[in-house]
């Protein structure tokens, strides 16, 4: 039996200041729905070969499977949870025994790979000993594993942490269709899309790229699942204010 009792929520971090101030308020958001946080806070560092904007999110992959038994879900840093209802928590529930939940699998279905698309990096949760089964299955350790991933041929060319073009969601898939292949179980669910002139807009999402807060909406709770911030706080501290607000932390 664990002895935890709330998933778990990793987020990483580095010096680049476009992601400079979020971390209080997006701690604070994941808490008030019941998930602990565990940052990973890489600084200024890297990893011998690894381009520094590559190091975060590497990093952060690591760890995923440090945890035991215990359902760790992977988020950004500039994206904030509003659903006020359980809905995080519904969502980590499903994870138990070797599945990957996958939240967002509509946001690539004109992947020209199909059934083997990429899925968004955002709220990927499986249990930690999933986690560990689908990174590194074969218990290697952090440098060797890192060598392994290089070695991948990745269907878009882009698994290579050691590459400057390297994306994290095409790591993890190219590691999940592995794992898969081998009995593992990947759910997909969907998001919700709104494919406007403009561009990919989520389903009740706050969005950046189209910025436009319902306050009653915000106030009512249960209508916004998420926002995904303007980049960097300090330039748009008005427009996220209505947030900071609603959540009662300060900016």
């Amino acid at each position: 039996m664990s002895d935890w009792d709330k998933p778990l929520v990793i987020i990483s971090l580095n010096d680049n200041p476009l992601y400079a101030g979020f971390f209080p308020m997006v701690k604070h958001a994941w808490e008030r729905i019941g998930f602990e946080v565990e940052l990973i806070d890489v600084g200024g560092s890297s990893h011998p070969g690894i381009p520094y904007e590559n190091w975060s999110q590497v990093s952060r992959i690591l760890r995923y499977g440090d945890y035991g038994d215990r359902p760790v879900m992977v988020a950004d840093v500039d994206s904030l949870p509003l659903k006020s209802d359980p809905y995080y928590i519904l969502w980590s529930s499903v994870v138990f025994g070797e599945r990957l939940a996958i939240y967002g699998w509509d946001a690539y279905e004109d992947d020209e790979y199909d059934c083997l698309r990429k899925f968004p990096g955002g709220n990927m949760t499986a249990t930690s000993d999933t986690w560990k089964q689908i990174i590194n299955p074969d218990g290697l350790n952090d440098a060797d594993l890192l060598k392994s991933w290089s070695e991948i041929e990745s269907l878009d060319g882009r698994a290579d942490p050691f590459m400057s073009n390297f994306c994290e969601e095409s790591l993890i898939r190219e590691l999940a269709i592995y794992w898969h292949d081998n009995g593992g179980l990947v759910l997909p669910f969907a998001r919700g899309w709104h494919r406007t002139a403009s561009g990919l807009r989520a389903y009740r999402r706050i969005d950046r790229a189209d910025w436009h807060i319902d306050e009653p909406l915000l106030h009512a709770g249960g209508y916004y699942i998420d926002a995904h911030l303007p980049r960097p706080l300090c330039d748009h501290l008005d427009a996220v204010r209505p947030l900071a607000e609603y959540l009662g932390v300060e900016l």
